[in-house]
């Protein structure tokens, strides 16, 4: 995905995703919209709010975003926790055709847990790596044995998964 000179890197995005640009390449030449891409906040921030394609121009070269609408979604399996485990899902959206969509760090995700799982709170920026924590992603807690069932929405979209916690 890095763009170098004259081959720029390809993201393949989610409409309805939203994130910061890659700091790896440098500050990009943008304004509060391009093409389907609106830019809040210090600017950095984007939101995809329609499918079609954008090319930012970096100092250290150029993205090209390629936005789609998602026809489902992907959740990570986690296929089996301890009791007591903090358990963290992704989730992937994917076109019509099965290309996998990123969804952005952003992205408010809606996510259910049930049987052997509880939410828990999206940990801290800090508490347990220099990063903020995605809210993109599930957080959960793996309690008394048994399968606990997990479901993302995006819209209208839904993917699920089990986890069974021994």
């Amino acid at each position: 995905m890095l763009g170098c000179g004259d081959h720029p890197a390809t993201w393949y995005v989610a409409v309805g995703s939203q994130d910061n640009l890659p700091r790896h390449l440098g500050p990009c030449s943008h304004g509060a919209a391009v093409g389907p891409l609106r830019f809040t906040g210090s600017g950095d921030s984007y939101e995809v709010v329609s499918a079609g394609r954008a090319r930012l121009e970096c100092r250290n070269g150029a993205i090209v975003f390629e936005a789609r609408e998602p026809a489902r979604l992907v959740v990570s399996p986690v296929p089996t926790a301890e009791d007591g485990a903090r358990v963290v899902y992704g989730v992937t959206a994917m076109d019509s055709g099965g290309v996998a969509l990123d969804l952005g760090r952003d992205t408010p995700v809606q996510w259910t847990f049930s049987g052997a799982l509880t939410e828990r709170d999206r940990p801290s920026c800090g508490d347990v790596i220099p990063i903020c924590p995605a809210r993109s992603a599930g957080y959960a807690r793996a309690g008394s044995a048994g399968t606990g069932g997990v479901e993302a929405r995006l819209g209208a979209l839904r993917g699920s998964t089990t986890t069974v916690v021994r």
